[in-house]
């Protein structure tokens, strides 16, 4: 039982280690657009356009 349980843990712990470049990613791209966003409205969607593209393009390496 115990063993079991220490297997899931190390699982989500890989887990947790695969998506770290993701979760940091994302985190950044929210911060970025947060600050965008309160120096010029039509700047931050702009940024935020532009880091969505910029993760797309992350994704679609990552696949092949």
């Amino acid at each position: 039982m115990i063993k079991k349980r220490l297997k899931s843990i190390r699982n989500l712990g890989t887990l947790i280690l695969k998506l770290i470049d993701d979760i940091f990613l994302i985190l950044g791209m929210a911060l970025l657009s947060i600050g965008v966003f309160k120096i010029f409205i039509p700047a931050g969607y702009i940024t935020l356009g532009i880091c969505f593209i910029a993760f797309a393009f992350f994704i679609a390496e990552k696949g092949r």
